[in-house]
């Protein structure tokens, strides 16, 4: 009796066409090149672990992957994709973020037991201010889990090309490298610690600070529109939701005149009479990060609280849709949702503690997944998202302490 796939099969057609569109994407927008490549046909288990700076990640990873591999990505980018259909030709695992979910286990140790390469972003979500995002001890235990040989994939350049928190495409340059990181047993080996910190050695990435190095010129790069909702605390005077974008270029502090300008490499530079405390956004956001962290921390009662327009996704229409209003609060146990979605009274508490971080674009919403169900919330004050997301992986991160 032939065995039946419990995961997408990849199709050639799909998968030659996927090649081809990936290879012009990489070659002519983000000026691809790979530098190392050491996947071979040795008939080993095989899953390959990626930075994740940018969308564009993935295009890069299925241009430099030698062979057809299983990528695992978001089940709401996969259900509010218009071409779902046909991405799930290419044997797309998707999967609920951040969260366990024994049918999405089963079909990624499927695709390996069954001699398939996996990719998966341990991360989860791309940066806001250009660093890598700590990898959740849940991700390493799963790997161990696997039983695969473990390789890296390093990427470096898409961030520049196109943050999250950018409203432009940024034409640059980029680079790949595909390297084993372990054996499977070597990996199996390690205690849990161990393994997070030896994941996080390698897939650790300041995309401005390597652009010091690198030097890539990135057309647009100068243009900073959308980061004001990133770095929206003055390290000056303090000021928080003071920081404005006055031109492409240009952010400044409303309160005490604190400015800034941005240049082709995305570095920033004195813009006025006073003196310049951040030259890169990463350094400026991690100030950010900190003060939002020693927020909370000190503060047992924390709390955040916004109205919201309540989105779900219309699985016919495959895109997000307004379902009603909602007050939404977090505070250092739970996120509460309370209004009226889909003409009824609307209730949901959902677990704070369980999230290291919700996907989420500056300025204009972020999603809570409850189960299978995906809430995306766009708060009525947008500006405070970052906040939302900061004080969300403060709280994390102290609960495990």
């Amino acid at each position: 009796m032939k065995k039946q796939l419990i995961y997408n099969k990849i199709r050639p057609f799909a998968y030659v066409v996927g090649k081809v569109g990936s290879w012009w994407f990489s070659k002519f927008r983000l000026r691809l090149k790979v530098v190392k490549n050491e996947i071979k046909k040795d008939g080993r288990k095989k899953v390959i672990i990626c930075n994740h700076e940018s969308f564009f990640d993935f295009m890069a990873l299925i241009h430099s992957v030698k062979g057809p591999a299983h990528m695992v990505t978001s089940s709401a980018m996969i259900r509010t994709n218009p071409i779902c259909k046909q991405i799930e030709n290419f044997g797309v695992i998707a999967k609920n973020q951040f969260q366990t979910v024994p049918s999405d286990m089963r079909k990624m140790k499927a695709v390996l037991d069954d001699g398939k390469t996996l990719v998966l972003f341990p991360a989860g979500i791309m940066p806001e201010g250009g660093w890598s995002t700590p990898t959740p001890s849940a991700t390493a235990k799963t790997l161990k889990w696997f039983g695969a040989d473990v390789y890296v994939a390093k990427i470096r350049g898409t961030y520049l090309c196109k943050p999250k928190w950018s409203h432009v495409f940024r034409k640059g340059r980029s680079t790949i490298e595909i390297y084993k990181l372990a054996t499977s047993e070597e990996f199996s080996a390690l205690s849990l610690e161990d393994a997070v910190r030896l994941i996080d050695a390698h897939l650790y990435f300041d995309a401005y600070k390597n652009n010091l190095v690198d030097m890539v010129k990135y057309k647009h790069g100068d243009n900073v529109e959308g980061l004001e909702n990133v770095v929206y605390k003055c390290p000056h005077c303090n000021e928080e939701y003071s920081i404005k974008c006055e031109s492409s270029n240009v952010l400044t502090c409303s309160k005490c005149g604190y400015s800034v300008k941005s240049d082709c490499y995305g570095i920033l530079h004195q813009n006025g009479e006073k003196p310049l405390i951040y030259s890169l956004v990463s350094d400026w956001h991690r100030f950010v990060e900190k003060s939002v962290y020693e927020k909370v921390k000190a503060d047992k009662n924390y709390q955040l609280k916004t109205r919201a327009e309540v989105l779900k996704i219309n699985d016919k229409k495959h895109k997000f849709e307004s379902v009603g209003k909602a007050e939404i609060t977090l505070d250092t146990e739970n996120i509460t949702m309370d209004g009226k979605v889909c003409g009824q009274d609307f209730h949901r508490v959902i677990f704070a503690q369980n999230f290291p971080a919700l996907p989420s674009v500056p300025g204009k919403h972020f999603d809570v997944q409850d189960g299978v169900e995906i809430y995306r919330i766009r708060p009525e004050n947008p500006e405070v998202i970052v906040e939302w997301m900061l004080s969300l992986k403060a709280i994390f991160k102290i609960s495990h302490e």
